[in-house]
């Protein structure tokens, strides 16, 4: 064990005459010593060294008997100071202490960013074993140049010390939004808090510059008139987003531009493009009609408008529409103005 260890001697002279005094002349510097009785020394080897260590020096002891004559002798002393079990020497981020990191917000869209930094170490030679569970879904983790990205429910990854290790946000705008995790450390380590640890981790991903999602409503038509419709727009960027219709199919048409305000607290901005879909321009069955939305100081944004178009929403054929009928009774109605013009004059 670390710190200090005893180790009782007796000393003692065969023949006559018997010694009436013991004196130590010298000893290494890593023993105490002390005359328990006139023929027992008490050593004491003090080290604080938590390798393992080997001690070997010689403590020289003066003899002086009755008659006043004095002789000088020498005691081996060896020693081996070897822990029992591993030390792990822990850098979690700065702290020796576990704990997790808070990364704050980080733009997917950048490719640097913060990371969380663990070096474990051994101070014997006891192996510390180190493993590692439970990587939640938003987070990296990174180790000798190879990477593994979550979830990774259970145990992932068991290795001995001494290895660094780095924990990152997963930077992919389909996890824009407020994450919070466990990732779960054991070793076998003696002391209960490095035995076995929770650290808790927290991002918030959202780009700087706008970055919109769009949710069309799907359309069913079974008339042929024009029905109106939006899509859902959310701004999960930083800066707030002017968008107008760029590309858009004949049987649609957008009736406004919009503005859509910025992200804050962790929720999107939210506004609605109004659209009026024309199903007499499109043949009965299912359709997916593509807008192209242009998004100011963001990438363009498309969006898929799903329409129904049902038979009944087509105009029936040798069927006249209002609008035809009131041209034809007029034309019938210039028609017999004339005639009876004509007979009146002959």
């Amino acid at each position: 064990m670390p710190g200090v260890q005893g180790l009782q001697q007796v000393v003692r002279f065969a023949g006559e005459p018997e010694p009436v005094a013991m004196t130590v002349v010298d000893a290494p510097p890593w023993i105490a010593l002390r005359w328990a009785d006139a023929a027992t020394l008490e050593l004491t080897a003090t080290h604080d060294v938590l390798e393992t260590t080997h001690f070997s020096g010689a403590v020289r002891i003066a003899v002086r008997d009755a008659a006043g004559a004095e002789q000088h002798t020498e005691l081996l002393v060896r020693m081996i100071a070897r822990r029992t079990h591993p030390l792990g020497l822990f850098d979690f981020h700065g702290s020796s202490r576990p704990h997790g990191l808070d990364f704050g917000v980080v733009d997917p869209l950048v490719p640097a960013s913060a990371s969380y930094e663990l070096s474990i170490g051994n101070r014997t030679s006891v192996p510390l074993t180190v493993s590692f569970s439970d990587l939640p879904a938003w987070l990296t983790f990174h180790v000798d140049g190879h990477r593994r990205f979550g979830p990774a429910p259970g145990r992932f990854f068991e290795r001995a010390a001494p290895f660094k290790i780095s924990i990152r946000p997963h930077q992919s705008t389909a996890l824009i939004g407020a994450h919070e995790g466990v990732l779960r450390l054991e070793t076998n380590d003696p002391r209960p808090e490095l035995s076995a640890a929770e650290l808790r981790f927290a991002v918030r991903l959202e780009p700087a510059a706008p970055f919109l999602r769009a949710f069309p409503k799907a359309v069913r038509a079974e008339t042929p008139r024009p029905i109106r419709s939006e899509i859902r727009l959310e701004n999960w960027g930083r800066t707030a987003a002017r968008v107008v219709a760029v590309d858009v199919p004949p049987a649609v048409r957008v009736l406004d531009r919009v503005s859509v305000p910025a992200a804050a607290g962790g929720l999107p901005g939210v506004a609605s493009v109004s659209l009026r879909v024309i199903p007499a321009r499109l043949a009965p069955g299912m359709h997916d009609l593509l807008v192209t939305l242009a998004v100011e100081g963001g990438a363009p944004l498309h969006a898929t408008v799903p329409v129904q178009v049902l038979p009944t929403a087509r105009a029936r054929k040798g069927v006249l529409t209002p609008a035809a009928m009131t041209a034809l009774f007029a034309l019938l109605t210039l028609t017999l103005l004339v005639v009876l013009y004509v007979r009146m004059v002959s």
